[in-house]
């Protein structure tokens, strides 16, 4: 039976900063069909940094302790305020949550 997509909203730690005692809570969403499609398009072709801005402008709604400031919207326009690394592994959390189970996700 076909079921509709989980857009639930989820919190995300960065692998390096689990064990912190104040990490970087990155308060995201599931992407739908639609933003995950345009996301693999511009990956397809190479255009990595559309991607990243479609990805995280869909799926990142904020943070809480980014460089000691809060935020309640990514600012789209603004990319370079997050290393390439952070935006990669935001952007594999928000993939992982569209194509894992949540044991495999609990896993990762």
């Amino acid at each position: 039976m076909a079921k509709p997509l989980d857009l639930s909203t989820f919190d995300y730690i960065l692998k390096a900063e689990r064990e912190e005692e104040n990490p970087t809570v990155f308060h995201m969403r599931r992407l739908n069909g639609i933003e995950a499609i345009e996301i693999g398009d511009a990956s397809n072709t190479g255009n990595m940094v559309r991607a990243y801005e479609l990805a995280l402008g869909a799926g990142l709604l904020g943070w809480t302790n980014f460089g000691g400031a809060e935020w309640s919207a990514f600012p789209r326009d603004n990319m370079a305020i997050m290393d390439v690394k952070t935006a990669a592994e935001l952007m594999q959390a928000l993939d992982d949550r569209a194509t894992l189970s949540e044991d495999e996700i609990k896993n990762s």
